[in-house]
């Protein structure tokens, strides 16, 4: 094919055609080698970059509603922009982490791999209890958790008293409360 247009291209695309992907190389390979290399990235960044905008073209296009209202350069571009900010943020939360960790003693890390530990475990307890409720209690203590008002929870439970949720509320609290401290495990 001589000259592909943006739509056919991107149809191409879509299909798998190897010779589209060879086009969109030579047509906006360059593009994306100057935007990532201008921000210190390396030639492996730019073929990530360009493979990662391939999978987001291939997704969205797909979506048989997709519609393209700019050049496909344009649009390339944006994709490129979006991914290499996305991937630099993530290198930059990733080296904070590590600086961070680097920083702490041996035993800091030890009680910090230790808490973690210990709250997965407490809460993988709570999830065993709670399911071990009824699904009244259940209900009403998940709607709790979206801060609801007692009117709110006995509208949603279907009671016409706050005054008999609120002592309800304080029942299946005492129950989940109760039954994990009875556990042995913990």
């Amino acid at each position: 094919m001589a000259e592909w247009s943006d739509e056919e291209l991107l149809d191409a695309l879509r299909r798998g055609d190897d010779t589209a992907v060879e086009e969109t190389r030579t047509r906006f390979y360059p593009m994306i080698y100057k935007l990532v290399m201008q921000q210190r990235g390396t030639d492996q960044d730019v073929e990530d970059i360009f493979h990662d905008m391939l999978e987001v073209i291939l997704i969205q296009r797909k979506d048989n509603t997709f519609k393209l209202y700019s050049s496909l350069s344009t649009y390339i571009y944006a994709i490129c922009k979006n991914l290499w900010s996305k991937q630099q943020r993530k290198k930059r939360y990733e080296s904070r982490y590590i600086a961070m960790a680097g920083e702490m003693t041996s035993q800091q890390l030890q009680q910090s791999i230790h808490d973690a530990a210990e709250e997965k475990h407490r809460r993988a307890l709570y999830e065993k209890h709670f399911a071990a409720l009824d699904p009244r209690c259940r209900k009403l203590l998940t709607l709790m958790l979206e801060s609801k008002s007692l009117e709110e929870l006995a509208h949603d439970m279907g009671y016409t008293s706050q005054h008999y949720v609120k002592k309800l509320k304080h029942v299946c609290r005492e129950k989940l409360r109760k039954s994990i401290q009875q556990d042995p495990e913990l």
